[in-house]
């Protein structure tokens, strides 16, 4: 009997269009699997879930929330066999079993916990962290303080509430008493490929960047700018218990803008490069790896996840920068790149993730 997949894609965060994308790259490798068929359940940016049974081509595109004829309502029912119900224009319910749950979810929604949950109380398999470590690792303060505590190297950061409503003058006395200096980054700290996020030379550009980063959360971040080379590396789990973790050579963003924002990350005329593997010293080599492989473990991941870190140019220090537990999986992301280095196709891949998912 064939193990059925069921992917998830789309949601509610500010990279919709981007899971989309990453779905249609996961779909074309998990259909090379013999043993596996994949259903596909969409979720529109209300929130509302979907059966796609539309073309594999279609599906990065945003247009098929549209053709409602290719679309089936979806239900969830927890305590029964794990699955969902649809319903077909003419209000038909029928059952559908689902083995694994695969959430190609991006941000807020999909990889903080919430969807997370859904299947936990199903009590059904699913690929990638589980509910506590996805919360934790999505929530950039909330990880920072695990991070800290393992004695894993960070940058300087203070964390800033909204309902603080903090006067200007402020939160300038706590950035300085925090000893961060212009240039610095203000962020949201639940967000994810660069959203939200504004490179703060001076403090007459404060104001703006405080306003950007609250609209898309209640909680911010102010951190310090690091000088220096971006590194990323992609940790898998390589079996079920999580004994053997794979860490990949390191790879090296050199950003087309003046940071490594969501254009630099996903479109695919950017002038960012990504050098595959990084070139590096064999001690910087080793130091990268054991702090990939310790901040993984202190964020309690699962499954797979994406490292990254920054190398100050000032001391070589080597500072943890977040974790990303369902790094984008579009043609030119990093993730599937690494992977794909460290000698794993994407076949292989995928069938490791569906393997230790079981666990």
């Amino acid at each position: 009997m064939k193990t059925q997949v069921c992917l998830l894609c789309g949601g509610r965060s500010s990279e919709h269009e981007i899971s989309l994308v990453s779905a249609s790259h996961i779909l074309h490798l998990l259909r090379k699997i013999p043993a596996v068929t994949v259903q596909i359940l969409l979720i529109d940016k209300k929130g509302a879930f979907f059966e796609y049974q539309g073309p594999d081509e279609n599906l990065a595109d945003e247009r098929i929330f549209s053709k409602r004829e290719l679309l089936s309502d979806v239900y969830f029912k927890p305590g029964e066999k794990a699955g969902y119900w649809t319903e077909n224009q003419k209000g038909r319910l029928s059952f559908r079993p689902v083995d694994i749950f695969f959430p190609v979810l991006h941000g807020r929604y999909g990889e903080d916990g919430t969807v997370q949950s859904l299947f936990e109380l199903m009590n059904a398999p699913y690929v990638g962290c589980k509910v506590l470590s996805s919360a934790l690792m999505m929530d950039k303060e909330a990880a920072r303080r695990i991070f800290s505590e393992s004695r894993i190297p960070m940058t300087l950061a203070v964390s800033l509430l909204k309902c603080e409503a903090l006067e200007l003058p402020a939160v300038e006395k706590r950035i300085a008493a925090a000893k961060l200096n212009y240039p610095l980054f203000v962020k949201p700290a639940n967000a994810g490929s660069s959203v939200g996020i504004t490179k703060v030379h001076k403090a007459e550009e404060l104001s703006e960047a405080l306003r950007l980063a609250f609209s898309h959360d209640e909680k911010i971040l102010s951190e310090e700018g690091v000088e220096g080379r971006e590194i990323e590396l992609a940790v898998l789990q390589m079996d079920p218990e999580g004994r053997e973790l794979l860490a990949s050579r390191p790879g090296e963003i050199i950003p087309g803008r003046e940071f490594y924002d969501y254009e630099d990350k996903y479109d695919a005329g950017s002038s960012s490069r990504i050098l595959i593997p990084a070139e590096l010293s064999k001690d910087k080599l080793e130091e990268l790896h054991d702090l990939a492989l310790r901040a993984f473990r202190a964020g309690g991941c699962r499954g797979l996840a994406r490292v990254d870190f920054f190398i100050r140019s000032s001391d070589e220090k080597v500072l943890l920068n977040e974790i990303n537990t369902m790094p984008g999986f579009t043609p030119i992301s990093m993730y599937p790149k690494l992977i794909e280095n460290a000698g794993i196709s994407g076949q292989d891949l995928m069938e490791i993730l569906l393997r230790q998912s079981l666990s």
